[in-house]
């Protein structure tokens, strides 16, 4: 009656079906991955809270998906955690380019913080 089905993955398959399951699995993948770069290569004065990014969605992730989840109210505390993490790191934090290297896509994308 209330939509909520015990499970992550049960509230994401009954409305939406197999491709909003696919959907939010893409988006998870490319959230791990921004959150993880930011951890890895952030500044070192931020290098507690990319952390805490990091292991908070990752653990509210498992939870969600193994335990209970309700997508409607859960989909704003993971797409949060992203947002932060990109606005407070300046954007996706890339490899740092090394001297001597001659990689000119890695260096616009550093400088500009676009891709």
């Amino acid at each position: 009656m209330s939509g909520n089905y015990h499970q992550g993955i049960l509230t994401l398959i009954i409305p939406f079906g197999v491709w909003g399951l696919i959907g939010f699995g893409a988006f998870c993948c490319a959230a791990l991955r921004v959150l993880y770069l930011n951890f890895r290569h952030g500044r070192e004065s931020l290098k507690l809270v990319n952390t805490f990014l990091l292991s908070s969605f990752g653990s509210k992730l498992i939870y969600y998906l193994l335990f209970y989840g309700s997508f409607d109210s859960d989909i704003v505390s993971f797409t949060g955690w992203v947002a932060f993490s990109i606005s407070l790191n300046g954007g996706v934090r890339p490899k740092p380019v090394k001297a001597g290297e001659n990689n000119t896509a890695a260096a616009a994308v550093h400088t500009t913080g676009v891709a």
